[in-house]
């Protein structure tokens, strides 16, 4: 999928993240690998400023995918920052380790704002934080409100245009193992595939 995530306007990896804070380019993603495969499996920002991922978004889902070294007058130099030099016009990305059940409500809500209708990521971010922070129950025992859970996530990039509409709504979901140090779980990979000129 990496090899083709041009052809996609959304791509949502959820998978684990590391992050080295002096040498950026060696921050990464951990994706799943071929039983077969001498890949390492591991996603690297010197590999991600190589491939093209002109896409709309990235949306990364794992704990400190935007945890880098602060340059001054730089910013942070981390994930983020190797997408959109790889063609992403933006990053969807956690600034601390995040609660795995926190952002499986929070970013089905962002994409519900985000893809049906023409509000800008940046806003859909938002709407998507009030419907918990306002929400008049807790979460299986859990009270959302407070800072450590909704502040972690911020946009990174091109937030888009206000009233514009979406080029596509087809979506497609992948799933894909992935293997950690002494952890297995899975990557979910949620694309929305580019509308291409001349397709009704």
């Amino acid at each position: 999928l990496v090899h083709n995530a041009d052809k996609f306007d959304i791509i949502h990896i959820a998978t684990h993240a590391f992050t080295d804070t002096l040498f950026e380019d060696f921050s990464g993603l951990a994706l799943a690998i071929d039983k077969d495969s001498t890949d390492d499996g591991l996603l690297q920002g010197f590999e991600i400023k190589e491939k093209n991922f002109s896409c709309d978004l990235i949306a990364l889902s794992a704990c400190e995918t935007g945890r880098g070294k602060a340059i001054s007058g730089e910013g942070i130099l981390a994930l983020p920052r190797h997408f959109l030099l790889a063609g992403a016009r933006s990053v969807l990305m956690s600034q601390w380790k995040v609660d795995d059940r926190f952002t499986s409500i929070l970013l089905p809500k962002f994409y519900q704002h985000y893809i049906p209708t023409t509000m800008n990521k940046a806003n859909a971010l938002r709407h998507a934080k009030v419907d918990i922070l306002t929400h008049s129950k807790k979460y299986r025992g859990t009270y959302y409100q407070h800072p450590f859970f909704w502040a972690s996530f911020n946009l990174y990039g091109d937030p888009g245009m206000e009233h514009q509409p979406h080029k596509s709504t087809n979506l497609w979901i992948v799933i894909l193992g992935f293997a950690g140090i002494g952890t297995f779980g899975f990557a979910v990979i949620l694309t929305i595939r580019k509308r291409r000129q001349g397709e009704a």
